[in-house]
């Protein structure tokens, strides 16, 4: 993650915000060009997603995403 964080700070697309009550955190904040590229890349996610996704039925999907959110609840 780390890695993929340093190359979206190097293209200009996010900064690195300290948080003021707790230094050890960061916030993440996209750039004037994160924002512009946004919606373009979001449209590319929802393209790959869509394709992973063929073949279920939208209550697959569903159940699929409950799934997932009950995994990252126990992480």
């Amino acid at each position: 993650m780390t890695r993929m964080l340093d190359r979206l700070e190097q293209r200009g697309l996010i900064r690195r915000v300290r948080l003021t009550d707790d230094r050890r955190s960061m916030k993440l904040e996209l750039t004037a060009e994160g924002k512009a590229i946004y919606p373009r890349m979001r449209a590319c996610s929802v393209t790959v997603l869509n394709r992973f996704l063929r073949g279920f039925t939208k209550a697959e999907a569903r159940q699929l995403e409950s799934l997932l959110q009950r995994m990252l609840a126990n992480a």
